[in-house]
């Protein structure tokens, strides 16, 4: 606009002149406005959009009651367009809202000067019992009046600056690595920053004595009825609650393992789902209490004997259970179905809990998901990792006295200590564990705790030793497959391989080595070796390759090809 007004004509930059005072207002320079919608009023004082302008400029700059008179002034100069109109009602609305009619409470009438902003904040008696009441109540007051005033302003991005606050306050979300704290504490008091030159800037735009501070009428008929519907759908969803939880802990008596599992995870989805209107945060923690009250006690649960099983077969599931190696699959699928459920995709079930793990600020839902963690860190071999999260929460697990995730952290500790080969350290933590299953009156868990103290001492029985080629490929092999249908299709195909004659065996190796044809070191060869190379048995398990060749372990037995 200042561009256009140098190079306008003589008598056309007036509209130019308008527009740029409106833009100055938009951009909250009110000085500037005023300036030239001045301007505009001496030099020009028979243009009416000059006088429009200047109640506009007035009226954004909170100036109601100057904005006011002269909107009356151009109403009797022009009643057609009814901007001047539309402009008295504007007017007398916003003064009605500061104080008039509709202003509301502003003022409190037993200690005049006390604005509606300290009746809002006003601090609980029973907030802080500090000896400095004075910086306590300060502190508190200052606390109040920002969510206050970002409620006002911010909308549902109040919601987002409480949380973004109460994550960086959070100590128990921080990890060891320094650098990434630091890293996460930047990114956090950046996003804060940003938030709060919003609200600052729209504070300054719209001033606090402008905002209605009533709340809207409604008949107590509308009321009444309001409260019934909301009653009735906080009564439904507590029903839908108990109903889960009662089928949790039905499951969890009859060790049903799997399906108490299931059946819990619904619980919880069903929980996270549920608006702060129907569920608040406080019933939302009891419930998630309850229900991991119920998963620790199942946990609890697996680590005690069988009784129709024989004391041999108990002693193996215990050497199961502190990771020994067991080459009997048949045994290794009997335990699972009294055992934690297997884990089939390890790499997908991590990058869910660590996801889980990261948003999670209840603090025995942080406890499960570490527990379930640190069984992945198992099945990948990673067990000083799994000992560093482990025992980590094992130590807020004592700190808020929780016996029951304390027992089951504490065997996990007991674990990861015994495959590092520290046997005195595992029989400490496994002394602890029994003395918290006493404490809990579970003397059949501190008897099997106890049994598992006497094999942890005789290293022979435990074999952790590293799995020959064979195995760790067939491991691998099932990793590779997609689908659990391909899975089990796979693993009949090991378990006939495995169960076959010896002469009649055939290794997982394609065949490299072409003898006779174009000698050793042709490049008909080398060609061939990289086919064979590229040939899996995924391939053949899904029929892409019918004529796949292998190498028989007995020279005198053809070649065979797997359909």
């Amino acid at each position: 606009f200042s561009t256009a007004i140098e190079n306008a004509e003589p008598g056309f930059e007036v509209p130019l002149i308008i527009a740029r005072s409106k833009a100055y207002s938009k951009l909250v320079d009110h000085a500037a406005a005023r300036k030239d919608a001045l301007d505009i009023v001496e030099k020009h004082p028979d243009e009416i959009r000059g006088l429009e302008n200047d109640a506009f400029t007035l009226y954004e700059k909170d100036d109601f009651e100057d904005s006011l008179v002269q909107n009356y002034c151009g109403l009797r100069r022009r009643k057609k367009p009814d901007y001047f109109y539309k402009g008295i009602l504007v007017g007398k609305e916003t003064i009605e809202d500061c104080i008039g009619r509709n202003a509301g409470p502003c003022m409190d009438q037993d200690r005049l000067g006390r604005t509606i902003v300290d009746m809002h904040v006003k601090p609980k008696h029973h907030q802080s019992n500090l000896d400095d009441l004075a910086v306590a109540k300060e502190k508190y007051e200052k606390k109040r009046m920002d969510q206050f005033l970002a409620q006002k302003y911010l909308g549902r991005l109040a919601a987002d600056k409480k949380f973004l606050t109460d994550f960086l306050e959070q100590s128990d979300l921080k990890s060891g690595n320094k650098e990434h704290n630091q890293q996460l504490e930047d990114l956090l008091t950046h996003m804060i920053e940003v938030i709060n030159r919003q609200q600052e800037t729209l504070m300054t735009q719209r001033p606090m004595y402008m905002l209605k501070h009533h709340e809207p009428k409604f008949s107590e008929k509308y009321k009444i009825k309001k409260r019934n519907v909301d009653n009735s759908w906080r009564g439904g969803v507590m029903n839908v609650i108990e109903k889960l939880l009662g089928d949790a802990n039905a499951l969890e008596r009859d060790w049903k393992i799997e399906a108490c599992l299931n059946v819990c995870d619904r619980l919880r989805r069903f929980v996270e789902c549920q608006p702060s209107s129907l569920l608040s945060d406080r019933a939302r923690a009891q419930v998630l209490d309850r229900l991991y009250d119920v998963i620790g006690r199942l946990f609890m649960d697996t680590k005690c004997f069988i009784p129709s099983w024989s004391e041999v077969d108990n002693e193996q599931r215990i050497e199961f259970i502190l990771r020994s190696r067991i080459d009997d699959p048949r045994f290794i699928d009997r335990v699972y179905t009294t055992y934690l459920p297997r884990i089939w995709n390890v790499k997908e079930m991590k990058k869910d809990l660590e996801s889980r793990l990261a948003v999670s600020i209840h603090r025995v839902e942080r406890m499960y998901l570490c527990h379930e963690l640190t069984r992945c860190l198992f099945e990948e071999g990673a067990t000083e990792k799994a000992y560093k999260m482990v025992s980590g929460v094992y130590k807020i697990a004592q700190e808020s006295r929780n016996l029951l995730w304390s027992f089951n952290l504490g065997f996990l500790i007991a674990v990861s200590v015994l495959l590092e080969g520290s046997v005195e350290d595992a029989k400490m933590t496994l002394t602890e564990v029994m003395i918290v299953a006493r404490k809990l009156e579970r003397d059949d868990c501190a008897s099997f705790v106890q049994r598992a103290i006497k094999l942890s001492m005789e290293p022979q029985r435990l074999n952790y030793e590293s799995e020959d080629p064979a195995t760790q490929r067939e491991k691998d092999i099932m990793k590779l497959m997609p689908t659990l249908e391909l899975k089990a299709r796979t693993n009949t195909v090991m378990q006939k391989i495995l169960s076959a004659p010896r002469q009649a065996k055939l290794q997982l190796q394609p065949s490299t080595q072409m003898k006779g044809i174009g000698g050793s070191g042709s490049r008909w060869s080398m060609k061939a070796t990289k086919r064979a190379k590229r040939r899996t048995l995924y391939e053949v398990m899904t029929h892409k390759n019918q004529t796949q060749k292998w190498i028989v372990t007995d020279g005198n037995i053809p070649s065979t090809s797997i359909d």
